[in-house]
């Protein structure tokens, strides 16, 4: 890995690797917020521009790959991180160049948000991206964040299949197994559970993680909820904390953002999870 010279010292690193939210609810500015918030040094490889707001995605636009690996060799050479946390993709040319830096890379963690679609339901990554995600980026991560339709998509399963505790734990079980990532949070917000519970698995150690409904939210819940998430774990592994540790931390956390979402209405529609200034 290369470095500057000279010695840095300071916080940990971490980076974002994601979409842009021109609304600040989710994506790049949602991990930066919380990268900050948990004592981590944020930096950002920006990988679709959207034009969003608290409603919807109306446009996205994918950043080049050249750019990508542009903004990967800057960053490598004098912000080298000790997690990246890898969220919207846009396309197979930047995914691509994820893999190629996490090869060369062996030592840093890798948090996938396996990003999909939008809450509303646009499309957010083509066919030959889930195939660079599924075939190069799962296998390399420490840990894997789906929600249950993300899951489902990814297993081929039925949409809307994964409705109880049992189908959680069969489709994370299958999830591990089928693409080799280290561990599998699968969040629950998406089956109605009662208690928004996420369910953690790394083949060995299992664990439910609830963490309850947050009363003025309404159905839409809160925005950016599965970015604070995944940030938090990037934060909590590049801070050293062991894995299991780092999924309560992050849990906690997301827990404590979207408790204040509430609060923090800025648009007509979901309000942003609303990470504590610190942790």
């Amino acid at each position: 890995m290369a470095r500057a010279s000279g010695l840095r010292s300071g916080p940990p690193i971490a980076w974002s690797i994601a979409g842009s939210d021109s609304g600040g609810g989710a994506g790049v500015e949602a991990d930066l917020r919380t990268f900050r918030a948990l004592g981590v040094h944020g930096c950002a490889v920006v990988t679709s521009l959207t034009a969003q707001n608290s409603l919807g995605v109306a446009a996205a636009l994918e950043t080049p790959p050249s750019h990508v690996a542009a903004t990967i060799a800057a960053l490598e050479s004098d912000l080298a991180p000790a997690c990246v946390k890898v969220g919207m993709l846009s396309g197979a040319g930047a995914a691509r160049e994820v893999a190629a830096f996490l090869e060369r890379n062996a030592a840093c963690r890798l948090v996938l948000d396996p990003v999909l679609a939008s809450s509303s339901g646009r499309p957010l990554l083509d066919a030959a991206g889930v195939a660079v995600l599924v075939g190069e980026l799962l296998p390399r991560c420490a840990v894997a964040t789906p929600n249950a339709r993300e899951a489902e998509a990814l297993l081929g399963l039925e949409p809307g299949s994964v409705r109880t505790a049992g189908d959680v734990e069969a489709a994370a079980a299958a999830f591990l197994g089928r693409f080799g990532c280290g561990s599998v949070l699968l969040k629950g917000g998406h089956v109605d559970l009662g208690d928004a519970a996420d369910f953690w698995t790394d083949g060995n150690r299992t664990a439910w993680l609830a963490g309850g409904r947050v009363a003025g939210l309404g159905a839409g819940g809160a925005h950016g909820t599965g970015c604070v998430l995944s940030s938090a774990l990037a934060a909590a592994l590049a801070r050293g904390d062991e894995l299991a540790d780092a999924v309560v931390v992050a849990k906690a956390f997301c827990g404590a953002a979207i408790a204040r979402a509430a609060a923090a209405r800025v648009g007509a529609g979901p309000p942003p999870a609303d990470a504590p200034p610190a942790w």
